[in-house]
This record gives C-alpha cells, sequence and structure tokens, in this order.
C-alpha cells in the first residue's frame, strides 16, 4: 500500500549541529595513516574512499558512488536526483565540485580499474560501507574513538576556517549555502574576528611610530 506518512505533520525536535571534528594537530597523522593503509590489500580502497571524501569534504555515500561519467573538465557533478548509475545530492539540490590536485590523482589512479565507471568497488559492485577502515584508522593515527565517518566532511571544513579561509569559501567547497555553513561554525567565527581585527589594527598601529603598545586610557 502507498499510503502517507502519518507522522509527516508532527513537528520534529530542533537538530543540534555536531561540532566534533578531527583536531589541526593530528590531520597530518591521520591522513598518513589513510594513505599507508590505501596500500594495503584488505583495507586499499576503502582507505581511498575516506581520503577522497577528506579532500573533497563531500558526505561518504556520494564518494562511494562516484562515477566517471558524472566528472567533466575537473569538475564532479553531483546529481540533484538519484538515477540507476549515481549519486544523490542532499536535500535534491544538484552541486558541481571542483576536484583539487589530491582528489584528482585518486581518481585518476582508479579509473583504470572502474567497473563500470565507478571507482569503489569490490567485486565489481559499487562499496557499500567503509566503517571498518575508518575505525582502524581512528586506531592506527591516535586520534582515539568517538568519530564518525561524517566528521571528516566537518574537520576540512574546521581547519579551513582556522587556516583563515572565509566562510563562504568553505560553505562553497561543502557545496552548502553560507547559511547551512554559519549553522555548523558559527562557533568558530568569533575568534577569527577577533584575529582578523587584531591583525587590521596592529599593522594601523605600526604606521604610527609613537605608537608603544599602550592600551587606551592606561
Amino acid at each position: 500500500l502507498d499510503l502517507p506518512n502519518p507522522c509527516r505533520f508532527v513537528e520534529k525536535y530542533p537538530e543540534e549541529a555536531r561540532r566534533v571534528f578531527i583536531p589541526p594537530d593530528k590531520a597530518a597523522t591521520f591522513i598518513a595513516t589513510l594513505e599507508t593503509m590505501a596500500t594495503e590489500r584488505y583495507y586499499g580502497i576503502q582507505a581511498q574512499a575516506l581520503l577522497l571524501a577528506i579532500f573533497t569534504g563531500q558526505r561518504i555515500n556520494n564518494c562511494l558512488k562516484l562515477n566517471l561519467k558524472h566528472i567533466h573538465g575537473g569538475q564532479w557533478h553531483i546529481l540533484a536526483e538519484s538515477d540507476f548509475a549515481g549519486e544523490r545530492a542532499k536535500n535534491n539540490k544538484e552541486k558541481f565540485i571542483t576536484l583539487n590536485k589530491y582528489a584528482l590523482q585518486i581518481v585518476e589512479k582508479l579509473a583504470p580499474a572502474a567497473s563500470g565507471g565507478f571507482l569503489f568497488c569490490y567485486r565489481g559492485k559499487p562499496l557499500s560501507s567503509v566503517r571498518k577502515s575508518f575505525k582502524e584508522a581512528c586506531r592506527r593515527s591516535g586520534v582515539g574513538d568517538g568519530y564518525r565517518i561524517h566528521d571528516l566532511r566537518r574537520s576540512l571544513a574546521t581547519w579551513m576556517l582556522n587556516g583563515g579561509e572565509s566562510l563562504t569559501v568553505v560553505a562553497e567547497m561543502l557545496g552548502d549555502t553560507e547559511e547551512v555553513a554559519r549553522k555548523h561554525y558559527a562557533h568558530l567565527l568569533p575568534e577569527k574576528v577577533s584575529e582578523a581585527t587584531e591583525k587590521t589594527l596592529d599593522r594601523l598601529m605600526a604606521q604610527n611610530f609613537n605608537f608603544q603598545g599602550k592600551v587606551i586610557g592606561e
């Protein structure tokens, strides 16, 4: 029976943004661990999928269903609606992701062995999960427990914001609107605003040779 969802009018609880990410000082170790695992027979293809998720900031489900027919001129087209051989964008909004050199290296490496155009396959079928490899990477790298695969997406966004990139750039990388990105990462902005303000004032004050670094009113 094709009946409507009886809960469709029930108001949902407000969703709280999860603020868990791999610390920047452990990022290099985590990525290096995945690169080592990518050379191993058991974890290889799964580790490559996790690396693509990190390098692009895209959801793991989209990465696992990545098909070569959706890559054109270095851009990855994530469809608005699912089809038999493609991936679906969340909220049914298509997006174009420009692949950076690290992501392109993975695509170029795996393309010759793609099955039906799918990059991440096992025995001719697209992978459905990479959880075991993710847990193993967390264990080997020493980042600890409590992480989810989706935290890789949050981690890249956080690393970029901490590195000085604007929220607009981060939203474009994620394929989100700036409003959505602000919901998840606004807690990082006050400190960045303070740092940017101090840098501007330091530059201006440096032009005043009489300024001795004293706070006005001292």
